[in-house]
């Protein structure tokens, strides 16, 4: 059974896609979290004191996993686009043999 580059592509984005957005959706839970942590009273004075003097250090896109997610955000999109407009020109190209 043969597949096609462009299923092949297809299938390969979608599951980027869908790894992308569970690592969003659980680094932005981890990092709620931790804000909430650094606002409530069981934390100790001095990484209060820290967080608010140096609050753009814990910024999401600063942050362990949020980083990562924030790199690779604009890859996808390339990716995407990129997929897309080949999608077009391979449409376009079927349609101009049909006629």
């Amino acid at each position: 059974m043969e597949i096609s580059k462009f299923k092949l592509a297809l299938v390969t984005l979608l599951v980027a896609t869908i790894i992308w957005c569970s690592a969003l959706f659980y680094t932005l839970e981890e990092h709620r979290k931790l804000i909430e942590w650094f606002e409530s009273d069981e934390c100790p004075p001095v990484e209060k004191i820290k967080y608010r003097w140096d609050g753009w250090e814990y910024a999401y896109c600063n942050w362990n996993g949020g980083k990562y997610v924030c790199l690779t955000f604009p890859a996808l999109l390339v990716a995407w686009i990129g997929f897309i407009l080949s999608a077009i020109r391979r449409l376009r190209q079927k349609r101009g043999k049909a006629k």
